[in-house]
């Protein structure tokens, strides 16, 4: 059976290299005020690995895990845990 890659690089098609794992990555969600104005607020927290291109260097998170960590209405979300953010759209 022949080896599947879990990610590759659309612009090279080389195969994607594993470069840090088990970073923290802050999912964020887009919201709407009362008064139609639109924020940016703390979602959840989750586990991800980071993956990079060898030819071109773009960098990926990847292979996420199946639950947060802690989401954004639990105890302790705010820690002073660094973490990547993304912005969910």
């Amino acid at each position: 059976m022949p080896r599947i890659p879990k990610a590759v690089c659309a612009a090279c098609l080389v195969e994607l290299r594993i470069r840090r794992t088990g970073i923290m990555v802050e999912m964020q969600r887009k919201t709407t005020t009362d008064e139609g104005h639109e924020t940016i607020e703390p979602y959840y927290k989750i586990m991800a690995d980071i993956a990079e291109c060898p030819k071109c260097r773009i960098q990926l998170a990847i292979n996420f895990a199946k639950e947060p960590v802690v989401e954004h209405w639990q105890e302790g979300y705010y820690l002073g845990v660094a973490s990547m953010e993304v912005i969910l759209t």
